[in-house]
């Protein structure tokens, strides 16, 4: 209990005051901890809340447009996505999980540049790629926080956006998993989280913040992976 506390309070806390993060710190670690079905439930919903947080603050600077369109390959495919990844094993499941973390993690760090990922077809390989990781560690921001650093998105606009497209995918793969799953440690870490990244968000740069969430992610994929292969 003591880990999925702090491994919630410290991804809400890299939501609130990054933009990102929650997914990519707490969702290893809740789905090593508490099993691949019940810790992906948890993280979307938390996700979800964080998403709905986030933009009651920021939701002037969001390309609402653009995330919501983003959204439709996601959804489009998230059935055939879902079916897949329920077809895995659970050790399986949390060592990928692991892995796609250490991966976004690396790619966001370094802030890699993709010119096929532009354009149309750019957006729809990273929506569906987002639904993939959704499905497997409620990892739906990173393909497209890469999508939006390679459309030269103005850096405002990123975290909020990303808010927007994940409301839409966190519902749908929600509903495809059997609906929200919360439970009282973890609502009240994330309401701490979010009070104390409010604060931070304003304190630190944005460097700062950035470099320590990746570390973070880093620490929480690694978790995974370990716990998935000794498991």
């Amino acid at each position: 209990m003591t880990t999925l506390v702090i491994a919630v309070l410290l991804g809400a806390l890299a939501q609130t005051a990054a933009g990102f993060g929650l997914a990519l710190i707490c969702g290893p670690v809740l789905i090593a901890s508490q099993g691949s079905d019940h810790g992906l439930r948890l993280v979307l919903t938390l996700s979800l809340l964080s998403n709905i947080l986030v933009l009651a603050t920021r939701w002037r600077d969001a390309r609402v447009a653009d995330g919501f369109w983003l959204a439709v390959p996601a959804v489009l495919t998230a059935v055939p996505i879902l079916w897949a990844v329920h077809r895995l094993d659970p050790a399986a499941l949390t060592v990928t999980a692991g892995v796609l973390t250490l991966v976004c993690a690396l790619a966001l760090a370094v802030r890699v540049r993709l010119t096929w990922l532009r354009g149309r077809v750019g957006a729809a390989i990273a929506s569906v790629v987002s639904e993939v990781g959704n499905a497997i560690g409620g990892l739906s921001g990173p393909s497209i926080a890469l999508y939006a650093v390679n459309a030269d998105w103005p850096v405002e606009q990123v975290a909020p956006t990303l808010q927007v497209f994940g409301l839409v995918t966190n519902v749908v793969t929600l509903a495809g998993k059997g609906g929200p799953l919360l439970t009282w440690p973890s609502t009240a870490a994330l309401a701490g989280g979010w009070l104390a990244g409010s604060t931070l968000s304003t304190r630190l740069s944005p460097w700062s913040l950035r470099s320590a969430v990746l570390l973070l992610a880093a620490a929480g994929g690694g978790y995974a992976v370990v716990r998935g292969l000794s498991g």
